[in-house]
């Protein structure tokens, strides 16, 4: 499934995510693919 959403998509879901404190294994699995397209999550956080 994630690897079918653009990294828009997934930025914004972890952004979201984090903002709603969501469940932290779904949080973590965001992290996952961000790092495994080399995005850096500290970066997104701003």
């Amino acid at each position: 499934m994630l690897s079918r959403m653009s990294n828009k998509e997934v930025v914004d879901s972890y952004i979201r995510a984090v903002e709603l404190k969501l469940d932290q294994d779904f949080i973590c699995m965001l992290e996952k693919e961000l790092s495994r397209r080399g995005i850096n999550t500290e970066e997104v956080k701003g």
